[in-house]
């Protein structure tokens, strides 16, 4: 691997591993906008054991207040998949048949926006770009909180401290 490639490669882990102790960072409590739910219940699971196919989210920050409109994206994978383990000295294999809870949308009123959810752990994790700014998306322990983060901001201020450093000199 090139020195180039692991510079890269250290700069993104930088940015990802350092990207909640950022100044961008903030709390936020996503609303599901859902006649029969709570607005604190984020989970997407419904009476028949599937996933909705649409559903709309809230995020209210302090710079931003979005409506992410979502469809659930078809077949992400095969229908299912073999899992292999030892029991007692002999292989077990079982069928896996994996969720399907995951998302994809445009943040509402705003045509080259995007945004891509998953809601297979109860929260939201995922990215959202509202076509001026990307913003990464995770629940927090209790489920309800979520660090909402600006990555563009984290990626700026990563690539400032590589370039005083001098490391950025050698990717030249």
């Amino acid at each position: 691997m090139s020195v180039k490639r692991c510079i890269q490669i250290w700069f993104l882990l930088q940015v990802f591993s350092n990207a909640l102790d950022d100044s961008n960072t903030e709390i936020v409590y996503p609303k599901r906008h859902h006649r029969e739910r709570s607005q604190n219940d984020l989970g997407t699971l419904n009476q028949n054991g599937f996933h909705e196919d649409y559903v709309t989210f809230e995020i209210k920050a302090k710079k931003d207040h979005h409506f992410l409109d979502l469809k659930k994206i078809e077949q992400t994978h095969q229908k299912f998949i073999w899992l292999r383990s030892i029991e007692n000295g002999k292989e077990v294999t079982d069928k896996h048949y994996p969720e399907n809870c995951y998302y994809e949308g445009k943040v509402r009123g705003i045509e080259d926006s995007y945004a891509f959810i998953s809601t297979c752990s109860g929260g939201l994790i995922g990215t959202i770009d509202d076509g001026k700014t990307r913003y990464d998306i995770m629940p927090l322990d209790d489920g309800i909180q979520h660090n909402y983060y600006n990555v563009e901001s984290q990626m700026r201020k990563k690539y400032k401290e590589m370039k005083n450093s001098g490391i950025y000199g050698n990717l030249k």
